[in-house]
């Protein structure tokens, strides 16, 4: 059986769609709620070991990432497919923008050299890195600023020269 570990990622609207990655095994989703044992099914197209999340408005789409490969599914997690997404690092960590379809910050590292922060507006399907951030580790969001529509968003790395949490 599968023990601890891994991560799981939970449709952002009503159905019971769930995607879980246990460390050392496969990737697994359900459309039940994951109530039961037999309602777990084994997701195709995707690497085991991947970081899975939701889209936070598509309650059909989930996306994986794992070494420098970032996947998609529009079918509630059953099957995935690898994008065309080129010169994204070996090791991140990704979140999907709240209330915003398709919008993924992907922070990480990798060998020769790649560090930083990538944007993607069309669910991973591309990915655009900032020149202005050197080192990316985490992000995350807020309430958007007064005035503004785009939630706060929060990086740890290093931005100029200067380590920190911006």
């Amino acid at each position: 059986g599968v023990t601890g570990g891994g991560n799981v990622a939970v449709s952002a609207t009503a159905g019971g769609k769930i995607v879980w990655s246990p460390s050392g095994t496969g990737v697994y989703s359900t459309t039940a709620g994951g109530t039961t044992k037999t309602a777990w099914k084994a997701s195709s197209g995707i690497a085991a070991g991947a970081q899975v999340r939701s889209d936070r408005v598509n309650g059909s789409k989930f996306y994986g990432f794992l070494n420098g490969t970032f996947y998609v599914s529009t079918d509630g997690g059953k099957t995935f497919s690898a994008t065309a997404a080129t010169g994204l690092p070996t090791y991140g960590q990704f979140k999907a923008v709240p209330g915003r379809e398709g919008d993924i910050w992907l922070a990480g590292s990798g060998p020769a050299g790649v560090y930083g922060l990538w944007h993607s507006t069309n669910s991973g399907a591309s990915f655009t890195r900032l020149a202005t951030v050197d080192q990316a580790t985490g992000v995350g969001y807020g309430k958007a600023a007064t005035g503004q529509t785009y939630p706060a968003m929060y990086l740890s790395g290093q931005v100029g020269g200067v380590t920190g949490v911006f």
